[in-house]
């Protein structure tokens, strides 16, 4: 066959195969379509919905087809066959077409957010004058991140989970509801600096996850040399702290020591710089690149240009 003949038949599998993909994202979204007009009717029938457009939207982002990109920074993994290692290449292939959170976990997070959206205190029951919609849906982590984090722990089968940063509690959910099958000794440990979100938060998740969360009120810096000496054996990290370089390694030095064998650890916001809240750049960037330089990192990624991935030796 002749270079052109070749090039030809690779042109034509590349349209088969677009084709395809759009056929499949078009009969996906029909589907989802059907499904949310079902869910908006039994949501309303359970209860008034806030914001109803923007609960549907919760819950295409964690159902309809979506994909996420992978970058690779580092691999030592070589021909490593541990079971770390095979997960994380699980996961890798996950990314590429994210699972969907189970609908009656989507249902659940989805709800909690419209109460959150509608400044409803998770400790009162009370609707709060204000309006946080902006600051809840700029800052909160909602379907899309949601859901990776969710698909990062289901495929990783993380046990023992230590968030930094829990703002109103939604990435903790996320993760809660995937150590649902995990066990009874699976446990999210979250640490938030604000008093008046650490009080709102921890109602909430306790609320739903009683027993099966701890929700710290503190500073990083101090809580996170405490658990040091307290705690081993945690498999997944997620950083959503002080956004700043030198908070990413100053955290992550602090808790290396309980971090497992195999564990992951997540960075969000890597790239993350804005003038309404940091007057000069807190060089995110160059923190999360001296990170994937420690020694117990064996491979490091981001994901969709905005979180960064660890996973350790």
């Amino acid at each position: 066959m002749s270079m052109r003949q070749q090039l030809v038949t690779l042109l034509d599998r590349v349209q088969v195969r677009a084709a395809e993909t759009a056929e499949r994202t078009s009969r996906n979204r029909h589907a989802v379509d059907a499904v949310l007009s079902w869910a908006l009717e039994r949501a309303e029938a359970a209860g008034p919905l806030h914001y109803p457009v923007e609960y549907l939207q919760f819950l295409r982002d964690c159902t309809e087809r979506s994909w996420s990109v992978w970058r690779e920074l580092r691999d030592e993994t070589g021909d490593e066959k541990d079971e770390a290692s095979r997960r994380f290449r699980g996961l890798l292939d996950a990314l590429g077409e994210l699972p969907a959170v189970e609908f009656s976990s989507a249902e659940r997070l989805a709800r909690a957010a419209d109460r959150l959206r509608a400044n409803i205190n998770p400790a009162t029951g009370k609707r709060e004058h204000g309006d946080q919609q902006r600051r809840f849906s700029r800052a909160a982590s909602l379907g899309i991140k949601g859901r990776v984090l969710y698909t990062i722990a289901k495929v990783m089968q993380s046990e023992q989970v230590v968030e930094l940063g829990t703002f109103m509690g939604m990435s903790a959910m996320f993760l809660l509801e995937a150590l649902e099958t995990a066990g009874p000794d699976a446990h999210v440990t979250t640490v938030e600096l604000n008093s008046d979100l650490h009080a709102k938060a921890s109602a909430l998740i306790h609320s739903q996850f009683n027993g099966r969360a701890t929700c710290i009120n503190g500073r990083t810096q101090d809580v996170v040399p405490d658990l040091a000496r307290t705690m081993s054996g945690v498999d997944l990290l997620f950083h959503d702290a002080g956004h700043s370089g030198e908070a990413y390694v100053r955290d992550f030095l602090a808790a290396e020591p309980f971090l497992a064998s195999g564990a992951v650890v997540l960075f969000d916001d890597i790239r993350w710089f804005d003038p309404a809240f940091a007057s000069t750049d807190p060089k995110c960037y160059d923190g999360w690149m001296e990170v994937t330089r420690h020694p117990r990192v064996r491979r490091a990624g981001e994901i969709d240009n905005y979180m960064g991935v660890l996973l350790l030796r």
